[in-house]
């Protein structure tokens, strides 16, 4: 989705509070140019973490996955991924396009994840 569409679309939708907005159960940074092309990695929201039980968990996403789109809206940072969750809820469900690491390559896959409450994972 190009800029002037995500503006267009952005000023539709709802985006929630921290405390309501839907759970990845992910800690990321990002893959900027530079860290691309010095670490040959895809440029996105590198996976550092994955919250024990949280969402994320139960998919073939792993630590050092590169989340690159949230249905659809492409993300080059950690920051826009975080922007991208507080437009949905817990319960809702999305699909998130990641470039995987397997034998050595990256592979892009997308993953079907219903969001969680923050709540939930950190009592």
């Amino acid at each position: 989705m190009n800029a002037i569409e995500k503006l267009i679309s952005d000023s539709t939708r709802e985006q929630y509070s921290e405390e309501d907005r839907g759970y990845l159960g992910v800690t990321a940074i990002t893959v900027d140019t530079d860290t691309s092309s010095a670490y040959n990695l895809p440029k996105g929201a590198y996976i550092r973490n994955l919250e024990e039980g949280g969402p994320a968990e139960d998919t073939e996403l792993s630590v050092g996955s590169v989340i690159i789109a949230v249905n659809g809206y492409e993300i080059a940072s950690a920051d826009e991924l975080v922007e991208e969750l507080s437009y949905y809820k817990p319960g809702d469900r999305i699909t998130i396009t990641a470039y995987v690491p397997m034998d050595g390559v990256y592979v892009e896959k997308e993953f079907e994840i219903t969001l969680g409450a923050k709540t939930m994972y950190n009592e």
